[in-house]
């Protein structure tokens, strides 16, 4: 005879700690932003990452660009076109999610 399948919790918990690494995602992007308005190289910001520069600006550089676009375009705060700017780098991606 087969196991009831527990998924509830499994499930409860994958939620969370999806909203979890979103909410981490946001403040790295926020932190990285605000490294590089301190004037930190690439480099230390790679370091304190713990991926090489070239990664470090492939995958930031281009959601600070998004931003900086979003925000001149629109007026909105950092962490509003922030939030924006992800919305859309998950549609691009087709990690669309359910609301």
């Amino acid at each position: 005879m087969t196991q009831p399948r527990r998924t509830t919790g499994t499930l409860s918990r994958l939620a969370v700690v999806s909203r979890e690494i979103d909410r981490l995602q946001t403040e790295r992007e926020r932190l990285v932003r605000s490294a590089r308005s301190e004037r930190h190289s690439w480099r230390a910001i790679a370091d304190a990452l713990g991926v090489t520069r070239q990664a470090a600006w492939k995958a930031h550089r281009t959601a600070e660009a998004a931003i900086d676009r979003i925000r001149g375009r629109s007026g909105l705060s950092e962490g509003e076109a922030m939030a924006l700017a992800k919305e859309a780098q998950h549609e691009v991606r087709g990690e669309h999610r359910r609301g």
